[in-house]
């Protein structure tokens, strides 16, 4: 495969030259974090790199049979988790890949394939080589050799339309710098905010054989629902996200196939992207700014419904200062009322860290924040 890629960029036919042209104006757009750390400084370990393709870049996408997300000199990052915004193709499909830069001599690892994604089907890929792996939702390019760049390139099968593509984000972090988070005046001082209006649902009441299996697109189908102002048909999400390539037995919790899905069922309302955060006041920020955030969380929460050892993802709607709590719609419960719980700060930052801080993070397009 990279032999292939290789050949294909030595090539100095007239149309190489014009997609030459066409992937530079795409490397050079801006990129920027979405997140504000001014605070933050010392916490910073992670970070986001986005692109929104203007509706002229998406026409001159169309034409093209591949595109180039790409940034170097960036912080140096153990890890990068990629995600997208895209509708589905109608015909053939998008294939993902990925590779990195060493930090420290400068040279690039070979390609990795990431995903598989078209009209009704989704495959995540694991690859490994002397210098990185992919492990279905994430690069990992360890803790000792870090990584300085990296680039992106989705290639168009099957008559695959990459003008559908709008945003494309890569979060890299240095696990190096995580540090578990300290309990202070200034997260006990935050007010207060609850965002209303988000439905509750219990995964164990959606008619699926495997409902103890889906509780990521469960709280996809509460966001998609808050954001269309209606119900979206949970068995449906949860079928239109099983990745076939992770686990023996395929999975429903794969996070860019969760979060591209959430883009496709809320018609492009807003962006969604798969990102970790710097700190529990990051989350905040967002609930404050109007947005739910779903959050994994792994191990023990104090009045959960169970312990979550192997993760789970749940909604977070708000945050009640006075009780000093997290409030939460987790479907893991067995009914929609009770998904509404409130998990005290303490017990939340430990099952959220037990994850790493991940997170799915929507954006409100109209309000030109990312």
């Amino acid at each position: 495969m990279r032999d292939l890629f290789e050949n294909s960029f030595k090539s100095i036919c007239f149309l190489s030259v014009l997609i030459f042209f066409s992937f530079t104006r795409i490397i050079n757009a801006d990129s920027h974090n979405g997140m504000c750390y001014e605070n933050l400084p010392e916490q910073q370990w992670t970070w986001s790199y986005k692109k929104v393709f203007s509706d002229l870049e998406c026409v001159k996408n169309s034409k093209l049979n591949q595109v180039i997300f790409f940034k170097e000199n960036v912080k140096f990052f153990s890890q990068l988790i990629f995600s997208w915004n895209s509708s589905r193709p109608k015909t053939g499909f998008f294939s993902f890949y990925i590779k990195t830069r060493n930090s420290r001599n400068k040279k690039w690892s070979g390609w990795h394939k990431m995903f598989d994604w078209g009209n009704n089907f989704q495959k995540s890929n694991f690859s490994a080589n002397e210098s990185s792996q992919y492990a279905h939702v994430r690069l990992e390019a360890g803790l000792s050799d870090l990584a300085d760049a990296f680039k992106v390139i989705i290639k168009s099968y099957g008559g695959a339309d990459l003008g559908l593509i709008k945003s494309v984000c890569a979060c890299t972090s240095n696990f190096n710098k995580f540090k578990y988070e300290t309990i202070n005046k200034k997260l006990l001082n935050l007010k207060s905010v609850h965002i209303k209006n988000v439905p509750k649902i219990s995964q164990r009441l959606v008619n699926h054989s495997q409902s103890a299996r889906i509780c990521s697109p469960t709280s996809c189908s509460m966001l998609a629902g808050f954001f269309n102002k209606c119900p979206v048909n949970e068995i449906d999400f949860v079928n239109s996200v099983f990745d076939s390539g992770l686990g023996e037995s395929g999975s429903y919790g794969n996070w860019p196939f969760n979060v591209a899905e959430l883009y496709c069922k809320c018609k492009g309302k807003c962006f969604f992207y798969v990102q970790r955060m710097n700190s529990f006041l990051d989350l905040h920020e967002k609930l404050l700014s109007g947005c739910p955030v779903i959050v994994s969380v792994r191990g023990k929460l104090d009045g959960g419904q169970k312990d979550y050892n192997s993760g789970h993802l749940i909604v977070v709607v708000g945050w009640d200062a006075a009780e000093r709590k997290v409030i939460c719609h987790d479907p893991a419960f067995y009914t929609d009322q009770s998904t509404f719980v409130k998990y005290n700060l303490e017990t939340f930052l430990r099952g959220w860290e037990g994850s790493n801080r991940i997170a799915y993070i929507a954006n409100f397009k109209n309000k030109g924040v990312l």
